[in-house]
């Protein structure tokens, strides 16, 4: 199972890691970068600040979403296929726009966890909570050498807990009471 991740989240507490988690992030945790594509969590990397519709100047018009998207297509799917065919997604939903997502989502199983928290009757998504949760998410994935899907239902995080009658497959649900 691969999980891949947006830029950088403190909840994933990276540098509080031992060397074999560190070694296991290395080997399957992919993190997406507007400049840099696709990356490892031990290649090193410049800060920036960069949103993907900065406009190339000799890309011929094209933002960061087109330049990419072939290529990370590509190396996402095969890195994939090669471990077990099946991607958990904790980035934001504006990352998938650096990839053909339909091709992805066709040629591999994707599993994307939902973080809701519950208002009276209705969930909803808060984006600081969800990126908190991506973020633990992630930590738990390699701490654990998390490897069947099913076994995300044992994460939980301040509060947000698995809801088996919500969602489906492919996209579980966590509550946050």
């Amino acid at each position: 199972m691969t999980p891949y991740f947006e830029k950088r989240n403190i909840h994933l507490k990276a540098e509080t890691l031992n060397v074999d988690d560190l070694n296991e992030s290395q080997e399957k945790l992919w993190i997406t970068s507007f400049l840099y594509g696709l990356l490892r969590p031990l290649d090193g990397i410049l800060p920036y600040r960069m949103e993907g519709n900065v406009e190339l100047p000799s890309g011929e018009g094209q933002n960061m979403f087109g330049f990419w998207k072939n290529l990370l297509t590509d190396m996402l799917l095969d890195s994939v296929k090669a471990d077990d065919g099946i991607l958990i997604h904790l980035a934001t939903e504006e990352y998938q726009h650096l990839f053909e997502w339909q091709r992805v989502c066709k040629e591999i199983r994707v599993i994307q966890p939902l973080f809701y928290v519950r208002k009276g009757n209705d969930l909803k998504i808060q984006a600081v909570w969800a990126k908190t949760c991506r973020g633990a998410m992630t930590r738990f994935i390699i701490q654990n050498r998390v490897t069947n899907p099913d076994d995300l239902a044992a994460f939980s995080y301040e509060g947000f807990e698995y809801e088996p009658t919500f969602g489906e497959p492919n996209y579980p649900h966590f509550i946050k009471q």
